[in-house]
């Protein structure tokens, strides 16, 4: 049986956390994944500010990109949009 569950990308306000999917699952020993391999160096630093699961930050497998992410704020969800589609239309890879 294959369970892949990650604390940190909940899509809903209430979610099933690491070992209550364990507990109902009945797992003896479960694999740990210990490497992400979907962000870059800069990507997952900038996410270890935000990391509040129990299980240590994995360990990231790719190469430095060069490009530092950031936060900006926008003044509501249309205005988040249209700044999505400019980096999208400018430098689609980063989306």
């Amino acid at each position: 049986m294959a369970i892949f569950a990650d604390e940190e990308q909940a899509i809903a306000q209430e979610h099933p956390l690491l070992q209550q999917v364990n507990e109902v699952a009945n797992l003896i020993n479960p694999f740990i994944l210990q490497w992400n391999h979907s962000n870059t160096p800069e990507a997952a630093n900038l996410a270890k500010n935000f990391h509040q699961g129990s299980l240590p930050s994995t360990q990231v497998a790719r190469q430095t990109s060069g490009e530092l992410p950031c936060l900006i704020q926008a003044a509501n969800l249309e205005s988040t949009a249209k700044q999505i589609a400019k980096k999208f239309r400018n430098l689609p890879a980063a989306i």
